[in-house]
């Protein structure tokens, strides 16, 4: 279950392409107007022999069009769930590898107090894999904004992933930045891997 939660972005991505497809096969239809029908009729006369199998009028035509569609759907929608099912027994698919998010959750587990909060952008899979309180990192690059998130949630790190996807505008690295920027004392940089980064913070701030 939560292997499917860390890759939903994945999974999204071939979603989008079975859509899509689902898409382009309804604009052809209103686009060729009656000669996407061609195709079954070429195929009841396979099977039917003459134009007399044919079936006549609106209801005819109405059928013919809906079993396509249905067709099409079930092909699509089957082909789409063929190439999950083959990449989650593949054990080195992209589907079966931790994201940059769940890796730095298992570094926060292993590395931190069990007391510790942590800022960050995907929450569920941050808390599933460190075991820690976790608060929002929000897509802002107001530095005033994320340190007074960061004092009243009494923050303690910091996660940045970078990301391939712009699934949060600004991305991770631009939000944080400017607060870098400004107070660069305040954050120390205590792990650091090609796709994410952690900070501690050095802010003052009693329990």
């Amino acid at each position: 279950m939560f292997s499917h939660l860390a890759h939903a972005g994945s999974q999204d991505e071939v979603s989008l392409v079975g859509w899509s497809l689902s898409v382009g096969l309804a604009t052809w239809m209103i686009c060729a107007g009656q000669g996407w029908l061609r195709p079954g009729f070429a195929f009841l006369r396979l099977f039917g022999g003459n134009d007399s199998a044919l079936p006549r009028g609106l209801p005819g035509l109405l059928k013919i069009g809906c079993t396509l569609a249905v067709t099409a759907g079930l092909a699509v929608g089957l082909a789409i769930q063929l190439e999950l099912g083959l990449a989650n027994l593949d054990l080195n698919s992209s589907v079966n590898q931790l994201t940059p998010d769940a890796e730095a959750g298992d570094w926060i587990r292993a590395n931190t107090d069990p007391n510790a909060v942590v800022m960050a952008r995907l929450v569920p899979t941050i808390y599933h894999h460190s075991h820690r309180k976790v608060v929002w990192f929000p897509p802002s690059s107001d530095p005033r904004l994320l340190r007074e998130g960061i004092l009243k949630h009494k923050v303690d790190f910091l996660v940045v992933v970078r990301r391939g996807n712009n699934y949060y505008l600004p991305p991770d690295n631009d939000s944080i930045a400017p607060l870098l920027a400004e107070s660069p004392e305040s954050f120390q940089l205590v792990y650091e891997s090609p796709h994410f980064s952690i900070f501690k913070v050095m802010i003052p701030n009693p329990r």
